[in-house]
């Protein structure tokens, strides 16, 4: 070693030891983040003791590369700052060298408070964390849970935990259910520099926008062992990367969801220089697992998707379990035995995220195996009982290296409802490594459900009527009253005749159709028309199809009481004529075919029969002649015996009254009228008589005058 690199060191280890010397340790001892005198030390008058080398109330002043503690959790209740430009924080803003060290602590935004990404600034939203150029953060041991970045400017909604804009290094961190509306749901590192993130899980972290575990806008050195698991955002679900990530090593990607790049999103000018021995599983995406940018560089990676774009990636069986405490300060995902990622690496690292050695050859992503084997029961098939079902699920076997003996419990016993079950198996042996195996429970339904109709099978009504379906009511084994999942396909018109179906079908929830159950709906047409000429106080019965006798007591519309069906004939006939008088009605349009509308034409017309009035002349000489009128008109002329009638005919049930006077008159005439006057009653009147008796010297005398 050369005298230059010795000085450089010592210069280095002189100045290391001069600042740890010179240290505060200040120890969080309050379980909120107040700036108040109340006898104990909270977070933010930690952090403002630390960045101001003075005391804060009860928090012991900080000096130089400060080193803060937690003693136990804290639930902030309240947003510290709410800045302009970078939206509101829960703890002051650090400005200098600080490590935070959690020993296993939790500092969160109260569970309790809301988060309700809407580009809207609300009092209980607030990330935990910020940073700014000058400052040197190091997380170790510690959760950041909880935060909310919510606003409308960018930055206001960025790093849901934690916002960096200065150095940055986590080392044993969990980053757990954050949310931001623009960038980075777990931590927003917009432009600084991360150096490590080492041993540390991203889990349950959601941004709107861009990373939903973290968004890298600057530089990040280093990601290794470590976890991102069940982080979504709309771009880069695990990782957004928009400037340049140097290495990621055995890094565990597990139940991320984006849209595009579930796993990692590297911007167009993002790159990354070597993606290796990392695993990606059942990550959820609208649009590829990785997002290749400008530089994406990788080796030896494993995915259980069919298809990938990551880099250096083969699709394998990683028999990954659920995120669990497998030992160590940050969950994992352990692996199930069989898997492809076991003793897989190449060039690995020296330990895993529990910081567990290798055995032999390093395992891909960042738990290396070390579990019980355990074996679930047989699957288990069963057609449904009811809404649940009972089963007797078996008993595992478990086979563990280190303890003999080791059982396995179920986390479900059951009754199961229809559907598939899993039935996750574990086993802990003494040394805290967990194993699992699931068994799937299968409850099958194929019963179908029964559908019941309310009401009539047929139902009648006339054009125009309102309707209102009775419905009806479905249920089923296995899913109970699917009433309200029938579908109702009702095509009845009202406003036009016909015959119309509405039918019944559900499906129950394991696709089962019932048998269909249908309603016969007949919407008929009346027959109909108007009535004129009726006299008042007359009638007449009118037919339909010789039936259906409708009896008509005045001029106006008229309706008959039985409609017909659609495409029925129908033909209007006079059944019986008015009597009082007698009157003659006779029918137009009375007959045809329907076609979906009331029949309304159809045209009665009545008038009045009219008679005659007449009778005989008996006993007139040839030398006179009579002049008869009827009800003082209608006069007449005669000169000759014999029968007359009036030339105008009268109306059933009018009077008549028939006169007469002799031409030339004489007071020796003896001419008599009978039967001359009266009512009408349905026939012609022939019977008025005038007897004429005239002596012989007057019938003498007028002659020869």
């Amino acid at each position: 070693m050369n005298n230059k690199l010795i000085k450089i060191l010592t210069v280095n280890l002189v100045l290391a030891l001069f600042t740890v010397t010179n240290a505060s340790i200040i120890v969080v001892n309050s379980t909120d983040g107040i700036v108040v005198v109340d006898g104990k030390c909270s977070i933010s008058e930690a952090i403002i003791s630390a960045n101001t080398d003075t005391t804060t109330n009860e928090c012991v002043a900080g000096n130089g590369t400060d080193i803060i503690e937690l003693s136990n959790d804290i639930s902030l209740t309240q947003a510290f700052e709410n800045h302009t430009q970078f939206g509101q924080t829960g703890t002051p803003t650090i400005s200098t060298t600080i490590v935070l060290d959690g020993k296993g602590f939790i500092l969160q935004r109260l569970a309790s408070l809301t988060c309700n990404l809407n580009n809207s600034r609300e009092i209980d939203e607030f990330r935990l964390l910020r940073t700014i150029t000058s400052a040197n953060l190091t997380l170790k041991n510690i959760t950041i849970g909880n935060g909310c970045a919510d606003g409308n400017l960018g930055n206001d909604g960025a790093g849901g935990g934690l916002f960096n804009n200065g150095s940055l290094s986590l080392d044993q961190v969990t980053i757990m259910n954050n949310q931001a509306q623009f960038f980075g749901g777990g931590i927003d590192n917009n432009i600084g520099i991360i150096s490590a993130i080492s041993k540390s899980l991203f889990v349950n972290n959601q941004s709107n926008g861009n990373g939903g575990g973290l968004y890298n806008g600057f530089t990040t050195t280093l990601i290794e062992n470590s976890t991102f698991s069940g982080n979504s955002a709309t771009n880069g679900g695990g990782i957004f990367n928009e400037s340049e990530i140097t290495n990621i090593l055995n890094t565990t990607f597990a139940n991320n969801f984006a849209s595009i790049g579930a796993v990692i999103y590297n911007g167009d000018f993002g790159m990354i220089s070597n993606l290796n021995n990392s695993l990606f599983d059942n990550n959820g995406f609208g649009f590829f697992e990785c997002v290749a940018g400008d530089t994406f560089n990788g080796n030896n990676n494993l995915t259980s998707s069919s298809s990938t774009n990551c880099p250096a990636t083969t699709s394998a069986t990683l028999n990954l379990q659920a995120l669990a405490d497998n030992s160590g300060a940050t969950q994992t995902h352990a692996f199930f035995v069989g898997s492809d990622a076991i003793d897989a690496a190449v060039g690995g690292t020296l330990s895993d995220q529990r910081g567990f050695s290798a055995f032999g050859v390093r395992d891909i992503g960042a738990y290396e195996a070390q579990i019980p084997l355990v074996t679930a029961p047989a699957n288990i098939l069963l057609e449904a009982m009811g809404l649940t079902t009972p089963v007797i699920l078996g008993t595992a076997t478990v086979v563990d290296y280190v303890e003999a003996g080791l059982t396995a419990t179920a986390d479900m016993i059951g009754p199961f409802a229809v559907g598939i079950h899993t039935v996750t198996w574990t086993a802990i042996d003494a040394l805290g490594f967990t194993g699992t195996a699931t068994q799937t429970v299968t409850i099958t339904d194929t019963t179908a459900p029964i559908i019941t109709l309310l009401g009539n099978a047929i139902e009648t009504l006339n054009i125009g009527d309102n309707y209102s379906d009775a419905t009806a009511t479905a249920s089923d084994l296995a899913d109970g009253d699917l009433t309200a999942a029938i579908i109702v396909v009702n095509p009845v018109d009202v406003n036009t005749s016909g015959n119309y179906t509405i039918t019944y079908n559900v499906i129950d929830n394991q696709g089962n159709n019932a048998l269909q159950v249908s309603r016969l709906v007949k919407v008929q047409a009346s027959i109909g028309g108007t009535v004129t000429g009726l006299t008042t106080g007359n009638s007449v019965i009118l037919q339909n199809n010789v039936g259906n006798d409708l009896e008509v007591t005045a001029d106006g519309n008229f309706t008959f009481t039985v409609s017909l069906d659609n495409f029925s004939n129908y033909q209007v006939t006079v059944l019986t004529q008015p009597i009082t008088p007698n009157q003659s009605c006779s029918v137009t349009n009375d007959q045809g075919q329907l076609n979906g509308s009331n029949i309304t034409n159809i045209l009665v017309s009545c008038t009045t029969n009219q008679y005659f009035i007449g009778g005989y002349i008996n006993g007139l000489p040839d030398v006179y002649e009579l002049m008869i009128t009827n009800n003082g008109k209608d006069a007449q002329i005669l000169s000759s015996n014999g029968a007359f009638v009036f030339s105008t005919p009268l109306g059933d049930l009018e009077n008549y009254e028939v006169q007469f006077q002799l031409i030339p008159s004489s007071s020796e005439s003896a001419c008599e009228i009978s039967n001359n006057s009266g009512v009408i009653d349905g026939i012609d009147i022939t019977n008025v008589s005038i007897n004429c008796l005239f002596s012989f010297d007057l019938i003498y005398k007028n002659r020869f005058e």
